[in-house]
């Protein structure tokens, strides 16, 4: 199909658009197939998406410098004028020039165009169905609109023959994140794009005071994080992050001599480029293509693309099939499996919090471990790395709690430290004289 891409965004855009198809291989993967060369800003722009693609049919890839070559080939053919090469020359000087930035922008704002475009072009089909009584197969039609732009997300690598390029990741970005538990973080890797969860033993172990920790661990290390509360309304996180950043109680967040103090935590996650977006969303209703379509909405307003997301939690989602709302164990394979798409689609660190069942109480272990999930062990099996919660045993004393890996797909499990709760600040602590959330 054509897309008329020159009816719908600018030059800047467009300019952004083939920059990334020029010299990001994974982002061609994604567009190649909906986007044409007579969509473009003009002839001589419109050649060159031409060539891109030509040149990813011959060698499944993005051609980057070799493009050079590929040009004079064709003028060399005569299949280019002396005046249409250096035009093109000129664009692929201010294409490469281009800064591969807002990546995730570009291809929300062109996928949903596809996806409108495409529906624009069915709805006479979806009538004359709708006319008929045909209501399945309306809804089969819907379905592949929606379901064909998704599938592009995920790209596949010839593993062959992609040593250098696979060398040449590794060493521009970071493989994984950690927790800031210097003694645990030894142990884990926190990948993108799989679901990570910290565990209970008991109901008020320190779930949601976890997940605070983390945020405030990715904020320091300029991550966009969003945080999707199914539990606590969103002046109570606010309130959880403004004692857990500045190492304040409540009484003193209240007090209007501290606010400069606030306002400074909020300075210094920002200067190295972390932000902060907090959710809420109805339990039991909220499901998670919700939160997908939230992300669109803010990728899509305000270019806000989130490296994170913590979800407080994903047991009291809706599934997407109403029937089985009932059917505890099915819903939260359903929930579960949609949490891991979602992660793998939009990049994203994912961490969630999950439940133990009563048995977690009366075991002799005194932590909680895979088979004391409540609503299934599926939760387990879906997640990569699950940290427990225990406040209970003989070495754990008063405001403390072991934390302990419980399953970690990339290192070794069974690992654990104790730490000091401080819950009239928020946080966390390995040495419960000192707090590493300092004021100054």
């Amino acid at each position: 199909m054509t897309v008329a891409l020159k009816d719908q965004f600018g030059t800047v855009f467009q300019m952004s658009f083939v920059a990334f198809m020029l010299r990001d291989s994974s982002f061609l993967d994604r567009v190649a197939d909906d986007v044409r060369d007579a969509a473009f800003l003009d002839e001589v722009l419109g050649r060159i998406v031409k060539i891109i693609l030509s040149f990813r049919e011959t060698y499944s890839t993005s051609p980057d410098k070799l493009i050079y070559q590929e040009i004079d080939n064709l003028r060399d053919r005569s299949l280019l004028s002396n005046d249409a090469y250096k035009a093109i020359l000129h664009y692929l000087d201010a294409l490469f020039a281009e800064p591969l930035s807002n990546r995730e922008y570009l291809l929300s704002n062109f996928e949903s165009f596809i996806r409108y475009s495409k529906l624009e072009r069915c709805i006479p089909e979806l009538i004359e169905l709708a006319q008929d009584g045909q209501w399945d197969r309306a809804e089969k039609v819907l379905a592949k609109i929606f379901s064909e732009t998704r599938s592009k997300n995920l790209i596949s690598a010839n593993y062959s023959d992609n040593v250098e390029t696979r060398i040449e990741r590794r060493q521009k970005q970071e493989e994984f994140s950690l927790m800031h538990i210097p003694e645990l973080d030894q142990y884990i890797q926190v990948h993108r794009g799989v679901i990570n969860a910290v565990q209970s033993r008991a109901s008020s172990d320190g779930k949601t005071a976890f997940l605070v920790h983390l945020a405030r661990y990715y904020l320091y290390t300029g991550n966009k994080v969003l945080l999707v509360t199914l539990e606590e309304p969103v002046q109570a996180y606010e309130d959880r992050m403004d004692m857990c950043l500045c190492d304040m109680t409540y009484e003193e967040i209240k007090q209007p001599e501290n606010q400069e103090i606030q306002k400074l935590a909020v300075k210094r996650y920002t200067e190295r480029g972390g932000s902060l977006k907090i959710h809420q969303m109805i339990p039991s209703k909220a499901t998670i293509s919700d939160i997908d379509k939230f992300i669109a909405s803010q990728i899509a307003t305000e270019n806000w693309i989130p490296d994170v997301l913590l979800l407080d939690y994903a047991d009291r989602c809706a599934p997407e099939t109403t029937a089985l709302k009932a059917r505890v164990w099915d819903a939260h394979e359903e929930i579960y499996n949609a949490l891991d798409a979602l992660a793998k689609e939009r990049n994203l660190y994912v961490w969630t919090a999950m439940q133990s069942n009563r048995s977690a109480l009366t075991d002799q272990k005194a932590y909680a471990d895979q088979e004391h999930t409540s609503g299934g062990l599926i939760k387990q099996q879906i997640a990569r790395l699950v940290i427990s919660i225990n406040r209970a045993g003989k070495d754990v004393g008063p405001n403390q709690a072991r934390l302990r890996i419980v399953k970690n797909t990339f290192g070794p499990k069974d690992e654990s430290v104790i730490i000091h709760q401080d819950y009239s600040r928020g946080q966390f602590r390995i040495d419960p004289r000192k707090s590493s959330y300092a004021r100054s």
